[in-house]
């Protein structure tokens, strides 16, 4: 056998190891960067259904502040036209309205507000259902209202009952003859219910991810609102332990991956 011959015979073994090697190191950084990849199409998926939802719910919370609102408006010209034509004094009117919008509930936290700005630069609350005659010119809720005037609005927001600021949503119009904005507010959470859940069933059912994936829905109550199989059916009822555990773990997530 030739020297060359055998130098080959001999580096054989180790030329396999070292291919092999390579392979399997090429092997495990493909593999790699497809999960990444598909992490990333999922990450970027996710994202944007979320944004669709959000945009949903932005919506329907915002037709229904703004209903709320010039509902209220109504009443307010009403009682403006009442004091214009000697019916009423200013004074009456204005508690006629805080008597009868005061009572009003919006979502489960929520009222309507109307913040009247005065001569001497300050801000007070004039139609308020717990805080009336408050001056309220250094809170950030008159700030935006004043800044914004008109519209829909989010902002951070703390009731005095409330532990921790929370995010909340309001419908605000101008009303010029007692320098009023007024709008209807509560916090956003309270407004879920408000998305047609058959809305989102048609955003979300058609999706289709990397082939076999899909999104699914859990309501407030844990009941499946769109999933392909199961939808209908609530966490707590499934029979499958394994299954019923791996729920448990993605409910308690946030915007994580697993």
């Amino acid at each position: 056998m030739k020297l060359k011959t055998r130098i080959f015979v001999s580096f054989a073994p180790w030329i396999l190891i070292i291919a092999l090697g390579g392979l399997m190191i090429n092997y495990l950084i493909i593999g790699r960067t497809l999960q990444s990849r598909a992490e990333d199409e999922l990450k970027k998926q996710v994202d944007h259904m979320y944004r669709a939802s959000e945009a949903l719910l932005n919506s329907a919370v915002e037709s229904y502040l703004k209903g709320v609102t010039e509902k209220n408006f109504d009443v307010i010209e009403r009682y403006y036209q009442a004091v214009q034509e000697g019916e009423l004094t200013e004074t009456e009117a204005k508690d006629a309205i805080q008597t009868y919008i005061g009572a009003q509930k919006i979502g489960n936290n929520g009222y309507f507000v109307a913040v009247e700005e005065r001569s001497n630069g300050k801000n007070y609350l004039e139609i308020h259902p717990f805080q009336r005659h408050v001056d309220c010119t250094q809170t950030e809720g008159c700030q935006i209202w004043v800044e914004q005037r008109e519209g829909y609005l989010e902002y951070p927001w703390k009731n005095p009952a409330d532990n921790t600021l929370r995010k909340k949503v309001s419908y605000i119009k101008e009303f010029k003859p007692w320098n009023w904005i007024g709008g209807a507010t509560s916090y956003k959470d309270d407004f879920y219910r408000l998305v047609d859940s058959d809305d989102l069933r048609k955003l979300i059912e058609p999706v289709n991810i990397l082939g076999n994936g899909y999104f699914f829905l859990v309501d407030e109550s844990g009941r499946l609102l769109v999933h392909p199989e199961m939808k209908g059916k609530k966490l707590d009822d499934l029979d499958d332990e394994k299954l019923k555990e791996t729920w448990a773990k993605i409910m308690g997530l946030e915007n994580e991956l697993i």
